[in-house]
């Protein structure tokens, strides 16, 4: 209820910060040397003065455009005359490096002289021998089964962090071992429960 009511005071003292921030205040009238408000300001801590007069802008001058420059076809090989400074100079250097780089691009490619190879002729029998080693690399071996002989006092949970390190993973042993319980709860001394890898 305090956070309500703080929440509410810090909204409205924002409010009326922002409100006085932004110029938004009432105006004053001055009529015979009396100071009246249109409406109340609670929060302004100015003196009520009279508005200066607005200022006129100055007209904006017209911009007229200069047209672009035309750049040259060719790049004259000459030096520049002595009159000019070292910007000149970079700039000369700069065009003369951009025409290189275009006139590289505008080279038509040759193509690479393709490499001789030996023409050998594939071993049929060796061909099969690869493809059976891949055949079998690709074939899943079966993972081997664990067994478990349930003890007295065992319960399923039990087993499950015995073998998996989680009282959760019972499920993956029960679900593996239909055939001979159907609920947690039917695990019996001298049963063989298949373990399954997880």
């Amino acid at each position: 209820m305090i956070r309500l009511a703080l929440m509410s005071v810090a909204f409205v003292v924002v409010t009326a910060g922002l409100l006085w921030m932004s110029g938004d205040r009432p105006q004053a009238i001055i009529v015979e040397d009396q100071v009246t408000r249109a409406a109340p300001a609670p929060l302004d801590l100015t003196p009520a003065l009279p508005q200066p007069a607005a200022v006129p802008a100055p007209a904006p001058q017209p911009v007229t455009p200069t047209p672009a420059p035309t750049q040259t076809a060719s790049v004259p090989s000459v030096r520049p005359p002595a009159g000019r400074n070292d910007n000149d100079d970079v700039m000369e250097a700069l065009r003369t490096m951009s025409y290189g780089i275009v006139s590289e691009f505008n080279k038509p490619d040759t193509p690479a002289a393709p490499t001789p190879q030996a023409a050998t002729t594939p071993d049929p029998a060796a061909m099969q021998a690869a493809l059976s080693q891949r055949l079998k690399d690709a074939t899943p071996t079966p993972a081997p089964t664990r067994t478990y002989t349930v003890q007295e006092g065992d319960s399923l949970p039990g087993i499950a962090f015995k073998f998996y390190g989680s009282t959760v993973s019972y499920l993956s042993i029960l679900q593996a071992n239909p055939d001979q319980m159907s609920d947690p709860g039917d695990i019996r001394a001298g049963m063989v429960l298949i373990i399954p890898e997880l």
